[in-house]
């Protein structure tokens, strides 16, 4: 996994998480899945509001990666509305 690259924890592979978890909340993050809402991370043993702010700074989001660029047909994106693009940056 590149610098700056987002890392969704309901699918990233157990390594791409230990880049913005560590080892053993990565385990225990693809165990738990899937999350809905970050209060559910939240729950995962080990994990606390700190951990979920140290996690989402490091490039974590909830959800799934997006199927193509902003725009593209079946993406979920509207090209050049981003109010609606709902983080897909």
């Amino acid at each position: 996994m590149s610098q700056g690259q987002t890392v969704y924890l309901n699918t990233s592979t157990e390594e791409d998480l230990r880049a913005v978890a560590g080892d053993a909340r990565a385990r225990a993050l693809v165990e738990a899945r899937p999350f809905l809402s970050w209060d559910d991370v939240e729950r995962v043993d080990g994990v606390d509001a700190e951990a979920v702010n140290a996690m989402k700074s490091a490039g974590a989001q909830l959800g799934e990666a997006p199927e193509g660029p902003i725009g593209e047909p079946g993406s979920g994106g509207q090209g050049g509305a981003t109010s609606r693009n709902f983080g897909r940056a």
